[in-house]
């Protein structure tokens, strides 16, 4: 089940990017997916920084829930195409065996951009890797280092 959703750290970047779209599941603040159906109605659901669990004397906040919602690899790459412009493509190539190869596109400065990914076993590990090089682009952190 966890391998049809982004990874936690994913998931936390998307919601700084401003992902809200429902969820079946859910990260706790330790990473671990929780089903929406485990969670009883009284859980307080809010989206926090790591930073925000402790107060002032570095000890954890008693009595809260804190999750994040941990969307599917598809939706991420919807919500990406749509919202943000990134086109995640994946292909299949034959060799000894089935393998399969991503390419991302993207448009910026009036240009398109693409990146060719990395060859992986099966099609949501290509898609996971373009989602976090998607995230990588948004968050400013290869300004010098485009194509």
């Amino acid at each position: 089940m966890t391998e049809f959703c982004v990874t936690y750290k994913q998931a936390i970047a998307l919601k700084k990017l401003g992902f809200d779209e429902p969820c079946l599941h859910k990260y706790d603040v330790d990473g671990c997916l929780i089903s929406n159906s485990y969670m009883p109605d009284s859980h307080e659901i809010v989206f926090v920084t790591i930073g925000d669990l402790y107060d002032s004397a570095n000890k954890r906040v008693p009595n809260k829930h804190y999750i994040a919602d941990a969307p599917t690899i598809a939706q991420a790459q919807e919500w990406l195409r749509v919202n943000k412009g990134f086109d995640i493509s994946t292909y299949v190539h034959y060799c000894e065996k089935r393998r399969y190869d991503g390419q991302l596109k993207w448009e910026e400065d009036s240009r398109v951009r693409c990146i060719l990914l990395d060859r992986e076993d099966s099609p949501a590990e290509v898609i996971s890797n373009a989602i976090t090089e998607c995230l990588r682009i948004l968050e400013g952190n290869d300004k010098d280092q485009r194509v």
